[in-house]
């Protein structure tokens, strides 16, 4: 693939041609696997957070409707047998 001749020794160098493949599949294979799987960390992680932030807030906006409605609902039945 990439042979080179070696004008010192005066051969054609293959250990050369090695380690570019190994080079190439390093950073095309291996390093890009590493840093989408760290991205993808980041990303639950973050998105973990958010979202449980986010149902919190749905939660306490829920408890605040429950708590209107039976503080209306009960008035409502007080005010009925009063009358």
């Amino acid at each position: 693939m990439h042979d080179n001749f070696n004008p010192i020794i005066g051969m054609m160098n293959g250990m050369d041609n090695s380690i570019l493949k190994l080079t190439m599949i390093a950073f095309y294979a291996i390093v890009s696997a590493v840093w989408f799987g760290i991205l993808g960390y980041t990303s639950y992680k973050v998105n973990g957070v958010s979202i449980d932030s986010a149902v919190e807030k749905v939660n306490q906006a829920t408890q605040k409707g429950v708590d209107v409605a039976r503080n209306t609902a009960a008035g409502a039945v007080r005010n009925f047998f009063k009358s």
